[in-house]
């Protein structure tokens, strides 16, 4: 049974969106419940892979839906049950982690901010009059004063990420880091909803004082890299 999410038992009906394929239900206890797509066999697209990126849309696409309705745990794309007896019965089994955890989560929504190093280039000192070009060891000496210039600039970039670093952990304790990817940093933050105005201020902040990166706020998202 293919699931979407976790959440708590609503006190109304939800509207649930359209699934991957078809209808979604919810298959609950009276306290904790799930969202599903009971028809779809996720092992009937396992070699089509244009249908798989589509699902992986549409398993996203439902998730951002859904949190628009209420406070929930994502489940990674894949995640089945093998029957509703087995969902219930993991639901009862994990009643107080999901449920202290969705207590935590509640009115809260996950950004991530992306920090790209600026490029460093050597710099580049006046250039001799063609008559007098330099040689030997002025010629060396000045190559490497240019990079031992960008050696500190690098040196001030990576000094810049850690004090930015200190500072989000300092304000966001629950901040989590991601693997940097083709350089760019990623950083999970989890917000109060009524602060994400107060979050964009602090950012621009930020930016004014790490002045050799750039940073990027996304859009608020379902608390994805919260869950545990």
């Amino acid at each position: 049974m293919y699931t979407f999410a976790f959440l708590p038992h609503p006190p109304e009906p939800l509207s649930l969106p359209q699934g991957i394929q078809g209808a979604l239900t919810w298959v609950g206890d009276g306290e904790l419940g799930a969202v599903v797509e009971p028809d779809f066999k996720l092992d009937s697209i396992q070699n089509d892979d244009q249908a798989l990126v589509g699902a992986v849309v549409a398993h996203d696409r439902v998730i951002q839906d859904l949190f628009q309705l209420s406070v929930l745990l994502p489940l990674q794309f894949g995640t089945q049950f093998h029957s509703t007896e087995g969902l219930l019965n993991h639901l009862q089994q994990q009643r107080q982690t999901y449920g202290d955890r969705l207590q935590v989560l509640a009115g809260k929504v996950e950004y991530i901010l992306r920090c790209s190093p600026k490029p460093l280039e050597p710099v580049l000192e006046p250039s001799p009059p063609p008559e007098q070009p330099l040689k030997g060891r002025d010629y060396f000496r000045a190559k490497k004063q240019q990079y031992q210039s960008l050696g500190d600039r690098q040196n001030q970039q990576q000094a810049q990420l850690q004090t930015l670093i200190t500072t989000i952990q300092r304000i966001y304790p629950d901040m989590r880091q991601g693997e940097a990817q083709d350089g760019q940093e990623r950083f999970y933050l989890l917000v109060g909803q009524r602060r994400s105005s107060h979050l964009q201020k602090q950012v621009n902040q930020w930016q004014g004082e790490a002045t050799q990166w750039d940073l990027l706020l996304s859009e608020p998202l379902p608390p994805y890299h919260f869950v545990q």
